[in-house]
């Protein structure tokens, strides 16, 4: 590409390649100030700017100058790139004729004039450039589009004639170059002005459009021009009564001169839908004022109003139910907060149901009071390191339990859940949290264990009160053996009875243990 590449440069009869560095040099005298030029060179600068002034758009300006600039100096073919200023970055180009781009990027280019024009921002002049007869290209110049000290492109002409492209034009080429750079310069200053106004989104349901001085239309935005049923080249440059007819105009042209005239905004609804399901838009007109107080430009803004009441009403639905989530929270016995991750975890928000603990919201939002400074002290320490293990550990979600001090002094036991937000680097963000009241549940565990601790203590009591009747029970029996009368019967059977119901109250205890073990497996 011209622009991005390298041309071999040789010398021309009109000058040496040092001359084309040096004493083509904007302070040079042989390429001066205009007032330097001849009658002749000045004329021809004249015609040459003249062919591209007032032009509406950047790509009219280029195409404008490139056909001034062939028609005034026999030249056969143009090219102009725009770079982004402090860059080398291409981000426009226009070729003139059309079909020349092709061969201009046939032209090899080295590293040295490639510097020349868009770091040194000097011209080149090349005689018989290396590579280009196969293109037809006989001679080439390369000038810099310059606005004061900054660059914005560079200007490429060829010749397919001639062999050589005088010094005189070489002149000419360079002041037309400062010329095209100041244009430039004016149109990017004007869109980085209108880009502070210019909604991002170009499925915007607002229309854009930027007037000049003269009411002309000079940019307007995507959905404008979708919705003006024109191409843009049918509207730029050009009036809106040279657009529309009267039926449209009349609606909010008066708003628009009066603008112009009394240099204030001014703001007006008109009838003239956009859209099947709009009556109507409102219509924003902003002036711009140059140093004298005259009108540089005027931005006009025209809202949808269907789809400004369709936004309205889905805003109106958000926030309904957003309402109705908030409430369906605050009545739940579940308490939710977020903590930001940054240091000292400051809360951004809390459920209004935290006031079941004695505290209002605000308390926490505001940063009088932390969790921290509610949690048990004897439970502080542990819930500290509790978290950081769980952090350091890349956990996403982990609970706890501890107590917590009321308002009233009261102690109560809450369950904690806790899920991490992370961004993408993996850090921490923010803490989303629920917290609920456990405290019946911990005392029902207790009293739980206290009964469990009871049972296991009677039925322990029940094993000793066997033994302690086995013993006596067999010195009974052995007597019983002893004893040869009608009464040692009864009494053996009595024993064995006694035996039968101790072996029912092991099994039974037995029996018990299995059930509160299972119990409390699955409680």
């Amino acid at each position: 590409m011209p622009f991005t590449g390298n041309i071999q440069e040789k010398e021309t009869p009109c000058m040496s390649k040092s001359q084309s560095t040096t004493n083509m040099s904007s302070g040079n005298s042989q390429i001066g100030p205009v007032r330097r030029r001849s009658k002749k060179a000045l004329e021809t600068c004249n015609e040459i700017i003249g062919g591209f002034q007032g032009a509406a758009t950047m790509p009219d300006l280029l195409d404008a100058a490139m056909d001034a600039t062939l028609g005034r100096l026999d030249l056969d073919a143009a090219g102009i790139c725009l770079v982004r200023p402090g860059t080398v970055e291409i981000v426009l180009e226009r070729f003139f004729p059309a079909e020349s781009g092709d061969i201009v990027r046939s032209v090899p280019l080295d590293a040295e004039p490639y510097s020349a024009v868009f770091i040194e921002k000097q011209p080149i002049v090349t005689a018989r450039p290396a590579g280009a007869h196969a293109a037809g290209i006989r001679a080439i110049a390369h000038v810099p589009l310059l606005a004061g000290d900054t660059l914005h492109g560079g200007l490429v002409v060829l010749s397919m004639r001639r062999s050589r492209i005088t010094g005189r034009e070489i002149r000419i080429l360079v002041n037309i170059g400062k010329d095209i750079g100041a244009a430039v310069a004016g149109f990017r200053e004007e869109e980085a002005e209108i880009d502070r106004f210019q909604p991002g989104d170009d499925l915007s349901s607002e229309i854009f459009v930027v007037y000049d001085e003269e009411r002309r239309i000079r940019r307007m935005s995507e959905y404008g021009v979708r919705m003006s049923g024109y191409r843009e080249e049918e509207l730029l440059g050009r009036t809106d009564e040279e657009i529309f007819p009267p039926a449209v105009t009349d609606s909010y042209l008066p708003a628009l001169l009066r603008v112009f005239e009394t240099k204030r905004p001014e703001k007006a609804e008109c009838g003239m839908p956009l859209h099947p399901s709009s009556r109507s838009v409102v219509v924003h007109y902003l002036p711009v004022l140059d140093e004298q107080g005259e009108i540089r430009q005027v931005i006009g803004i025209m809202n949808d109003n269907a789809r400004r009441l369709q936004a309205d009403a889905a805003l109106r639905d958000a926030t309904r139910r957003l309402q109705e989530l908030e409430s369906i929270v605050n009545r739940s016995p579940a308490i939710a907060v977020l903590w930001n991750a940054s240091g000292g975890c400051p809360v951004e928000f809390v459920s209004d149901n935290i006031v079941a603990f004695g505290y209002p919201p605000e308390e926490f939002t505001s940063g009088r009071i932390r969790f921290a400074d509610i949690t048990h002290p004897d439970d502080r320490e542990r819930v500290e390191v509790e978290i950081a293990e769980h952090l350091r550990g890349g956990c996403g979600e982990f609970a706890l339990q501890y107590r917590i001090v009321t308002g009233s002094n009261e102690i109560r036991w809450v369950e904690e859940r806790i899920w991490v937000c992370r961004d993408e680097s993996g850090g921490a963000t923010h803490y989303q949290a629920i917290l609920v009241d456990i405290t019946a549940r911990v005392l029902m565990d207790a009293l739980q264990q206290q009964a469990y601790s009871r049972i296991e203590q009677n039925m322990e009591q029940f094993a000793v009160l066997g033994d302690h009747i086995r013993h006596p029970l067999q010195v009974i029996m052995g007597r019983a053996d002893l004893m040869n009368d009608e009464h040692a019967g009864q009494i053996r059977e009595q024993v064995r009875k006694i035996n039968e119901i101790l072996k029912r109250l092991d099994q039974g205890w037995v029996e018990s243990k299995k059930i509160r073990e299972y119990l409390q497996r699955n409680e």
